[in-house]
């Protein structure tokens, strides 16, 4: 986000030097900066638009723009006015379907982030609060995709806990009425380790059975987060949104975070 900001920055600062040469320009050394611009661009700055789910035409108007700057580069000399012309154009889109997006994606993960920190001053089981502090790591440097993942870890754990104040032979008898004729290998529980030869959704439907989530929640963590999860945590070109990214730690606090 820093870099996308910066780029922005160095256009402006660019647009207010020229505003001083002369109508026609020969400086080298504009056009050099005209070609770091496109290079920039090209190299770095068009990725991470995209990653951040910059409007596709934005991003296609903008390249437009940029590809003019390295034809000027080219020139022998150009008019100043066609140059600001483009730049303004540039700084337009910039200021309307980046920067405002990047500031606004910024407050909804905060509000994010500060619910989270609530919730990490209620913490007493140390590994749960290195779960949720390294969540909270993810979405202030804006990794939605491990943000999620880790998320998931920090959920599963916090119904582990919850399985454990039960009892473990409630959930074992659950367990084996519900999927034991299923899974040929299972394996009783004595300890909160042993919850890692379990498939998560058979987890939360055992923690249906034993009243620790309703059947309306047991849909949504299934359906909705553990599905995202499962998405960002294989390879592949997929980027939660924003909104994604919000909604899903708004479902894990509601439903299993916030409750004791």
């Amino acid at each position: 986000m820093k870099q996308i900001q910066e780029f922005s920055r160095n256009m402006k600062e660019f647009d207010k030097k020229l505003s001083k040469k002369s109508t026609y320009i020969r400086d080298s050394k504009i056009k050099l900066v005209l070609r770091d611009f496109y290079v920039e661009w090209k190299k770095n700055i068009i990725k991470k638009l995209k990653s951040i789910n910059i409007d596709k035409n934005s991003v296609e108007r903008l390249n437009i723009e940029f590809t003019k700057f390295y034809e000027f580069s080219k020139k022998d000399f150009f008019k100043k006015k066609e140059l600001k012309s483009i730049l303004r154009r540039v700084n337009q889109i910039f200021l309307d379907d980046v920067i405002i997006k990047i500031q606004t994606s910024s407050d909804e993960l905060e509000a994010i982030s500060s619910i989270l920190d609530q919730y990490l001053l209620k913490i007493k089981n140390p590994e749960e609060k290195d779960f949720a502090e390294d969540a909270i790591s993810c979405i202030s440097i804006k990794k939605r995709k491990p943000a999620i993942i880790v998320g998931w870890v920090l959920v599963m754990y916090n119904l582990y806990i919850k399985i454990n104040k039960e009892g473990f032979g409630k959930f074992n008898n659950v367990y084996a009425q519900k999927f034991g004729t299923r899974n040929p290998s299972f394996k009783r529980v004595k300890k909160l380790d042993d919850f890692e030869y379990f498939p998560d959704q058979d987890i939360i439907f055992s923690c249906e059975d034993l009243g620790i989530l309703d059947r309306n929640e047991r849909r949504i963590l299934i359906d909705d987060c553990l599905k995202l999860r499962n998405m960002c945590s294989h390879p592949g070109k997929y980027n939660p949104g924003i909104k994604s990214t919000e909604v899903f730690f708004e479902k894990i606090i509601d439903i299993v975070l916030s409750k004791t």
